[in-house]
């Protein structure tokens, strides 16, 4: 994965390369998809309202009618966009935050993963975290030692790391990837090629250890 990196992630990588150590404050996955679909809506209000006032007035319910349906879309309308701006705003707020270093990544609190237990980021279909179904996400994937280390995490720090380790009548499942999440100023693919090259720079000696 080689998606470029904008100046936020110029940043954490530069501060990680030169004090040894960074802070990534992270957010909710589905927030761009909520905003994706509320956006969605008020285009579909806006359109079904123009169109719903052009049928009234050639029907004969004349321009007193159509204000009704016009005064209606409006509302509605503007519902929508206070969703739409309140989910934004939830939505870019930071839930938690993974740390960088030498070592590996700890995420809030758990770990650090070592970055040889970790291998380049990919997309996957994983479990959803909240139903049966199934999400394309960005991971990093556990090599198989990482997944082995990952057995003597408990259950809830393996879900720390990956949301979709649920417990299932089997037991908890094993950890095989690490959740890549979005930031207030990058999205997870963006991160991902940071997180891609702070891994490269670890390994070859090049993140320096604070003192």
């Amino acid at each position: 994965m080689t998606a470029p990196i904008p100046d936020p992630g110029q940043r954490l990588l530069g501060e990680l390369l030169t004090r040894g150590t960074v802070v990534v404050p992270v957010t909710r996955i589905g927030a761009a998809w909520v905003v994706g679909g509320l956006s969605a809506a008020a285009a579909s209000v806006a359109l079904l309202g123009a169109l719903g006032v052009v049928l009234v007035l050639t029907q004969e319910g004349g321009i007193g009618a159509a204000l009704a349906v016009a005064a209606a879309t409006a509302l509605l309308l503007a519902v929508t966009v206070v969703a739409l701006v309140l989910v934004r705003r939830g939505g870019h707020r930071p839930v938690g935050q993974w740390v960088l270093d030498a070592r590996g990544v700890t995420v809030d609190g758990v770990g650090p993963v070592p970055w040889g237990d970790l291998l380049p980021p990919e997309h996957r279909m994983e479990s959803a975290p909240r139903d049966d179904g199934y999400r394309r996400v960005l991971v990093m994937p556990l090599t198989e030692a990482g997944q082995q280390r990952a057995l003597g995490l408990a259950p809830a720090q393996r879900r720390v790391l990956n949301e979709a380790v649920r417990p299932t009548v089997w037991g908890p499942r094993p950890l095989q990837t690490l959740l890549v999440r979005p930031t207030p100023e990058l999205s997870q693919e963006e991160l991902g090629a940071v997180l891609e090259q702070a891994r490269q720079a670890a390994l070859t000696g090049r993140v320096p250890v604070p003192h």
